[in-house]
Parts: structure tokens; sequence; C-alpha cells
């Protein structure tokens, strides 16, 4: 299987590519304690009442929880690239501004100095970048974004847009690390496959009831 292009929300089991900027509140499926939660959700939906709908319906729900879990999977996947990236882009403009006042502090020492040799010579004097300051800055913006906190996750947005020259080209390593997709993609795209079948005969099962209830009547 090849890899969709382009890239869509719902291939996340999302509505926005926002989504992924930051960690949303808990939701039934995010973890492996959720399954019972998650099964009795879809068992409340299928509605299953008779013993082979009750097996079907239990291969349904598994099937879900499958999709829902490789969804999991891609999401984190995507969501770590677009925090590896926030830090990078932090990163990358401490260190442009850095080597920048460096730039103009060495012409400044040259232009007192009046001596071009004497500048060349002094350029060991000068500090090497140090990318800490911005990983702990990164740090904190990460931090409120992974808080699930409505509040949080705003400031955490406009703190961003204040800080980084260019926040909206964050999203382009989800497509950047697409690969990294493809073989979920190919599990997902099997158990997709079963899913419509199932449910499909499930349907045709509950009509068959539908009928034979309306016919003892």
């Amino acid at each position: 299987m090849t890899q969709k292009s382009p890239l869509l929300p719902s291939d996340f089991g999302l509505n926005s590519f926002q989504e992924l900027i930051y960690q949303p509140t808990h939701r039934a499926g995010d973890h492996l304690d959720d399954l019972d939660a998650f099964r009795d959700a879809l068992l409340t939906d299928l509605a299953p009442m008779r013993p082979h709908e009750a097996v079907m319906a239990e291969n349904i729900i598994m099937i879900e929880w499958d999709i829902a879990q490789i969804l999991i999977q891609k999401r984190h996947i995507a969501r770590s690239a677009i925090f590896d990236e926030i830090t990078n882009q932090y990163v990358k403009l401490a260190e442009d501004e850095f080597y920048e006042e460096e730039r103009q502090q060495r012409l400044e020492d040259k232009e007192q100095n009046n001596d071009f040799f004497a500048s060349i010579t002094s350029y060991g004097r000068y500090d090497v970048f140090d990318p800490r300051d911005a990983q702990i800055e990164a740090s904190k913006v990460i931090s409120q974004l992974k808080s699930g906190k409505t509040d949080q996750i705003e400031k955490a947005q406009v703190q961003i847009k204040a800080d980084l020259p260019s926040p909206e080209t964050i999203l382009a390593v989800v497509y950047e690390t697409g690969s990294k997709y493809r073989e979920l993609d190919d599990v997902l795209s099997d158990l997709e496959k079963r899913r419509r079948r199932i449910l499909e005969d499930y349907k045709n099962l509950q009509n068959a009831r539908a009928i034979d209830v309306k016919a003892a009547e």
C-alpha cells in the first residue's frame, strides 16, 4: 500500500491538523484501561439481541478498538514530530540571533582596533552557541501544549506565534514523517476492510431478525 496523498486529518481520526499541535483532553480509547468503557459505548450502539449478534458485536468492538489504537499511534508519531519541530525552531531562532550578535561584536571590535588582522586573531575569544536555554524555553511551551488544559494550551499557542517567525510551518513535519505511518496504514487498511464486511453482515443479520419478528406477529 502506498501512503495516501495528500494526508487528511481523518487519516489520524481528527477533524483538523490543528488538533495535532496540542494534547487533547482524555478520550475513551486513549489508554488500554479504557477498553471496558469503549466496549460498553459500542454495545449500546450495536444493541445485539441474539447470541449470534452478540458474538459479531464483540468482533466489531475489537476491530474498532484496534483501529482506535492505530490512530492513536499515528497521532503520537505526528505529535512527537511537531514537538521536535517546535524545539528545533526555538533553537534555530536563538542560534541565528546569537551569531548575529557575535557578527556585530566582531565588526565593532574590528572598527575599534582599526586592524583587520587583529580582528581575525581575536575570533577565538568569542563564545560558542549553547542551545540549552532555547531548549528549556521550548520545553515550557510544549509542556503547556501537553497539559490538556485549555487555558495552558491557548497560552502556549499565543507564545509560539509571538516567539517564532513562521509558526505556520510547524505542521509541515506531519507530511515529512509520512513514511513512518506506512506500516500502520497497511494494518489500518486491512482492519477497515474487515470492519466494512462484518458491519454489512451484522446489518443483514439484524434486518433478518426484524423480518422474523414481523412474520411472527
